[in-house]
């Protein structure tokens, strides 16, 4: 990427484990650097669950130049991650910037599902959400789905929609001839998967399971195994040796009608960018956001509930799975060139 302009982005630095999301996150960061973005704080900003006066020390240190910065910035344009490492702090200072600078909000995640999904801040509206992205000069989304849904909600700024989230490995793509017949890879948080108690030892297909959380599941089905938990950089190796990758979540193996389901209606779930680098061909909701995409890449496969995840892989040849994967690896090639983000970013600056 290439440009005379100057451009900041909000340092951070994320420690919240073995996720894709944090891996999404760091490699947003990374590209930062490479791209020889000024970051406004050389000290970053620590999002993770650690506590601590060292901890806290190092917070406010890592906040004091953030602050005085964007109290007196002008005519830049700085981009950060949304949502904001520790806003409740700096927020003056980031409405002041926002009317004498260029702010570009990366849309990582929404606050409103991830408080409905801890069961916090009950309060808190999708409404309330978009009137803080509207203080921004535009929002980079990763779905026209979100951006449709967001308007909906009252969102006006501009928007640059991605489609797909970029993450950066080495193509690990297995030929399709060693890979195990009927077997669909899931990768997330298993503790709250409950839907894997519940299928159906009947099917022929074969689970393989990624994550923390396993054992408070009990599951005792010869169907379902549980590889382990791994770093986000190994997870795509790791995963490389089967047929599909599964998104879902949630309690409901029949419907995602549901909470989750209002999540991946118009978030793009980080998992799915792992399965792709892997070379999976992605078995995802028929009303997800990304159901689109494996429409229009041709990447996958759709279904209304688990149920009829059998009978849609058995209509899925070998011709069509080899297309399938062969289409992977264009996008995985995009993924990890960042270019979704440069062409976005581009756009944006020029």
């Amino acid at each position: 990427m290439t440009n005379k302009k100057t451009i900041y982005f909000l340092n951070e630095k994320n420690d919240r484990g073995n996720t894709a999301g944090t891996k999404l996150k760091n490699d947003i960061l990374s590209f930062f650097k490479e791209a020889q973005f000024k970051p406004i704080n050389k000290i970053p900003l620590v999002s993770g669950n650690k506590k601590g006066v060292f901890y806290v020390l190092r917070s406010i240190i890592g906040l004091i130049p953030v602050i005085w910065k964007l109290l007196f910035s002008k005519k830049r344009t700085i981009i950060m991650i949304y949502p904001l490492i520790k806003i409740s702090f700096w927020k003056r200072a980031f409405y002041r910037a926002c009317k004498r600078n260029t702010i570009i909000l990366y849309v990582f995640d929404l606050l409103y599902y991830q408080y409905k999904c801890f069961n916090t801040h009950k309060d808190f509206t999708l409404e309330q959400e978009c009137k803080f992205l509207n203080n921004s000069s535009v929002c980079i989304l990763a779905s026209e789905k979100e951006k449709k849904i967001l308007n909906e909600n009252g969102l006006t700024t501009d928007t640059k929609v991605l489609d797909f989230l970029d993450y950066k490995s080495d193509t690990y793509c297995e030929p399709i001839n060693n890979r195990i017949r009927n077997s669909v890879a899931f990768a997330g948080y298993l503790k709250r998967s409950t839907f894997l108690k519940r299928l159906d030892n009947k099917d022929e297909i074969l689970f393989f399971l990624f994550g923390d959380g396993f054992d408070s599941l009990n599951i005792h089905n010869s169907k379902i195994t549980h590889v382990g938990s791994f770093d986000s950089e190994s997870l795509v190796s790791k995963m490389k040796h089967y047929m599909f990758g599964l998104v879902w979540d949630g309690d409901d193996e029949k419907t995602l009608e549901y909470f989750y389901g209002g999540y991946e209606k118009i978030i793009i779930p980080h998992k799915s960018m792992a399965y792709i680098n892997a070379g999976l061909p992605l078995i995802v909701w028929s009303k997800s956001a990304i159901a689109d995409l494996v429409d229009k890449y041709n990447i996958g496969i759709k279904i209304n509930s688990l149920n009829e995840i059998n009978d849609a892989i058995s209509l899925v040849d070998e011709i069509k799975y080899q297309k399938m994967v062969n289409n992977l690896l264009e996008i995985q090639k995009l993924l990890s060139s960042n270019y979704y983000l440069k062409r976005a970013l581009n756009d944006l600056i020029t």
